[in-house]
């Protein structure tokens, strides 16, 4: 696995100065995106992602809100073939072959390992589900396959002592990436066709936040590191 370190860069931006060329049309791009992402569970063997198209992915998934801008995420990217991304140990954490598959990645070039801070506790993750969404859609927009996965957290031991992740910070998830393998693509589970409950079943009343937190910076890092 190569090891190298993204520097952290500031994306400085006056919050509310983005404005939209054809709002109708943005929309539908954003339908578009949310309908064909799918949870891709097979990918092009040998074929990596540049270090620029991860650096942009990560560029995009940065902007995503959070509590008072804490942006309590951090990410950890590795290169090289996905079965050496994570530690051989967690293999005995699954049981059937499709759940043995999380721990192969599905055969990914690259993992993102998201943890959170965890003094911020559940709005930590909160947010950092936020950034996590994002990610899959900056993924789709720029020709990658991505699955979000909740079953690497139950190696979070390993997967802490394999990338000295401090005990402060809490291992939330993986999301496998790569180029996906056509063969392999499943469209039945694209999300867009999957079946929904009603709207009116998921709405809840929005409550705003204090207004202190419209000062929050606007600088912003990366928060990511590849290995």
């Amino acid at each position: 696995m190569q090891v190298c370190f993204c520097l952290h860069r500031s994306i400085i931006t006056k919050p509310g100065t983005a404005t939209l060329e054809s709002p109708d049309e943005d929309g539908r791009v954003l339908e578009a995106l949310l309908d064909s992402r799918w949870s891709c569970r097979g990918y092009q063997e040998g074929r990596q992602v540049p270090r620029a198209d991860i650096e942009r992915l990560l560029s995009i998934a940065q902007r995503s809100p959070s509590w008072c801008n804490t942006q309590p995420w951090q990410v950890i990217v590795t290169r090289g073939r996905g079965n050496g991304a994570i530690p051989r140990g967690s293999d005995r954490v699954g049981s059937a072959k499709q759940a043995m598959e999380n721990f192969r990645l599905f055969g990914a070039p690259h993992v993102a390992i998201v943890t959170t801070d965890a003094v911020h506790d559940v709005y930590g993750a909160v947010d950092s589900g936020l950034y996590v969404s994002n990610f899959l859609l900056a993924a789709r927009a720029l020709g990658l396959g991505a699955i979000p996965q909740a079953a690497l957290a139950m190696a979070s031991p390993l997967i802490r002592s394999h990338f000295a992740i401090a005990d402060d910070r809490k291992v939330l998830l993986g999301i496998s990436f790569g180029y996906a393998d056509p063969d392999q693509h499943l469209p039945h589970l694209a999300c867009g066709a999957v079946g929904r409950g009603a709207l009116g079943r998921r709405l809840r009343e929005a409550r705003t936040r204090p207004a202190h937190c419209a000062a929050a910076p606007a600088s912003r890092s990366t928060g990511a590191t590849l290995t």
